[in-house]
């Protein structure tokens, strides 16, 4: 056992002085939002010598508390050059935006990835952050090359965008997302953020959706994965069985592990190969 962890260390520590890979930061001055926000921009190992190649983009999304660097404050990026350097997945940008909210613990007002009154962030991620980052990097900016996943928050993020804008992306993974259940209104979740949850509880809107709607969310790959001891689980299981019952393919797994940041960590792999294998080439 002892010599395992010692040629994987040495195999840890080649990999991550050899990868070239680096996250950027961009400044978004949004008309819509009436304030900067700030996204973190993972770019792969290659990226800088490669000039002309383009990339395709995954964007990956924070949890309720979070901000565009949780995911990197995770190892996020030790984590992507080790899989892509094994070649279990393909070279990609990876764009992490910030919904976080207005308190000091990143919470509270203006948390969450729906438009809400005076607050339409889902407009601002799709007419002014994707064209922006897009813009900006090598990206191949077509549904097929484009995928979102998230935790938590992160997880009903990504679930709202690619339910209501499935022509954007390719694949979905959502992370112990909040797909059941209302919380109620304290400091760090106001009432503007739990009516958001209340109007986009996805295990009772899912069954309401017309055949049109559901015709055009089975063209996106889709991937629900939570642990077994996360209180988020009955709705990951509950909208997986909506999903079979409508004939759309979805791929389910339920780990060892509760709703922390070591289970979320352990999931980025799975997930980049998931949507790494819905790029077309």
């Amino acid at each position: 056992m002892r010599k395992s962890i010692l040629i994987f260390s040495v195999i840890f520590l080649s990999v991550s002085m050899a990868a070239k890979s680096r996250i950027v930061t961009v400044d978004i001055d949004s008309r819509i939002l009436g304030c900067v926000k700030t996204t973190s921009v993972y770019l792969p190992d290659g990226y800088d010598e490669n000039t002309g190649d383009k990339y395709p983009v995954l964007y990956l999304l924070h949890g309720l508390g979070g901000t565009h660097e949780t995911w990197k404050e995770y190892g996020m990026q030790t984590v992507c050059d080790l899989h892509l350097a094994a070649g279990l997945a393909k070279p990609m940008i990876i764009v992490m935006p910030d919904a976080s909210g207005v308190n000091p613990n990143h919470r509270g007002r203006n948390s969450g990835y729906a438009n809400r009154p005076g607050w339409n962030y889902e407009d601002f991620f799709f007419q002014e952050l994707v064209p922006a980052v897009e813009q900006e990097f090598r990206i191949q900016g077509d549904r097929e090359h484009r995928a979102v996943a998230g935790l938590s928050m992160g997880g009903h993020g990504s679930a709202l965008f690619a339910m209501y804008h499935p022509e954007y992306f390719s694949s979905a993974y959502l992370m112990s997302a909040r797909l059941s259940g209302v919380p109620g209104v304290s400091d760090d979740r106001t009432e503007d953020y739990v009516e958001m949850l209340r109007e986009y509880e996805f295990t009772r809107v899912f069954p309401q959706m017309s055949d049109k709607e559901l015709a055009e969310i089975a063209k996106v790959r889709w991937f629900l994965d939570c642990g077994d001891d996360d209180y988020l689980l009955d709705g990951t299981l509950t909208l997986f069985s909506q999903m079979r019952s409508k004939g759309i393919p979805a791929e389910l797994r339920v780990r060892n592990g509760a709703h922390n940041r070591h289970y979320w960590i352990e999931s980025l792999p799975v997930a980049l190969t998931f949507v790494s294998a819905g790029f077309t080439e």
